[in-house]
């Protein structure tokens, strides 16, 4: 318990900064912190690749998970990372705006495409638009977000394909837990196409 203890605390001092999940009002359930019920929570809301995600799930023991998870916390807690390009590492955004959209299953999820392409995506708060070119015009058909349009990211130094903007249609009249869980914008960017780097 007392290494649950010690995540649950920085998460909350933390306040949902540096790409990790918020414990507010909104955040994880009280019944959740029961020590193997919270790490496999942790597994799934953290900002872990799908290898460390993978590995997570294979351990056998529950204090392996948290040991590993703590650490994680630690780490994203003190350094300042950045989302990059893969190719020419631009910088887009802070860890900081990495986030989960409301009804998606963490901040990390795999989406396939009417053509029958899969896309593991990052969902991002905000990036900075002018290292961001845009591609076509914004669309409805397929959303991986129902209640978004989706528009094509580029690297703006490389061209390298990013992901997608998703941007809110229709009404905006929304309710607190929409404000920060479906936001009017965010974007989506493909994991493998961008890299986690240091500042």
């Amino acid at each position: 318990w007392s290494l649950v203890n010690k995540i649950v605390e920085t998460l909350k001092t933390n306040q949902g900064r540096n790409n990790l999940p918020c414990l507010g009002a909104d955040g994880i359930e009280r019944k959740h912190l029961e020590p193997t019920k919270f790490s496999f929570w942790m597994a799934n809301n953290a900002p872990f690749t799908e290898a460390e995600r993978l590995s997570l799930l294979k351990m056998n023991s529950t204090l392996e998970r948290l040991v590993f998870i703590n650490k994680a916390v630690q780490k994203l807690t003190a350094e300042p990372d950045f989302i990059c390009c893969s190719l020419c590492r631009s910088r887009f955004t802070s860890v900081t705006n990495v986030f989960t959209v409301g009804g998606a299953e963490g901040s990390t999820s795999t989406y396939v495409n009417d053509h029958g392409y899969i896309h593991q995506i990052t969902t991002l708060r905000s990036v900075n638009t002018r290292r961001i070119a845009f591609e076509g015009r914004p669309c409805t058909h397929n959303s991986y977000f129902p209640g978004y349009s989706w528009q094509i990211t580029r690297c703006r130094r490389c061209a390298s394909l990013l992901g997608w903007k998703f941007e809110k249609v229709g009404k905006r009249n929304r309710t607190n837990l929409d404000a920060t869980d479906r936001p009017d914008t965010f974007f989506g960017f493909m994991s493998s196409n961008v890299v986690r780097h240091g500042g």
